[in-house]
């Protein structure tokens, strides 16, 4: 990364009495990347594939409460169209939180039903002997929809692009 690339983030601060980073007003842990994936190869190490499961439920659980907290922070945003709201949550949600970069190619809130690209997800580094497979960071995004559905949401599709190192994924209701 270029010096000159890098640029303040006015979102995070350090309490001085503490120590402690916050965003959002509320109380973070700053980890590596790197981290995520040695979570994800320790899990697979212990229980197999359920481990992919595990991560995307950890994941959703995570993307609600980061909505709830987002919501909380900017009220406007419960004002305005669930479109709106979902291009928001989802870009601001991966973006700020270091999760990645969201790319919706297909938004219906009457179904409801997103289609997406993630790219920058940390979930697949470092990991040679595994695919990369963002259940984490699809989780988060069926977690954010949730929030805003107020119903279960699922990853009906997912494919990884080698070639381009991204995600794309399909996020559908459950029926």
């Amino acid at each position: 990364m270029k010096e000159n690339a890098k640029k303040y983030i006015p979102y995070i601060w350090l309490d001085d009495e503490t120590g402690h980073p916050l965003m959002m007003n509320e109380r973070c842990t700053i980890i590596f990347s790197e981290t995520l994936s040695t979570l994800r190869l320790s899990l697979y190490k212990i229980i197999g594939e359920g481990s992919e499961m595990l991560l995307r439920l950890i994941g959703r659980d995570m993307g609600k409460k980061y909505a709830q907290l987002v919501l909380k922070q900017y009220p406007e945003l419960n004002e305005v169209s669930k479109h709106t709201q979902i291009y928001e949550l989802c870009s601001i949600i991966l973006r700020n939180t270091g999760f990645g970069k969201i790319k919706i190619l297909e938004l219906d809130v009457t179904k409801p039903e997103m289609r997406a690209i993630i790219t920058d997800a940390p979930s697949g580094l470092g990991i040679k002997s595994l695919p990369p497979i963002y259940n984490l960071e699809a989780g988060m995004l069926c977690g954010i929809l949730e929030e805003i559905f107020e119903r279960e949401m699922v990853v009906s599709g997912y494919r990884f692009n080698e070639s381009e190192d991204n995600y794309e994924l399909t996020i559908t209701k459950v029926e």
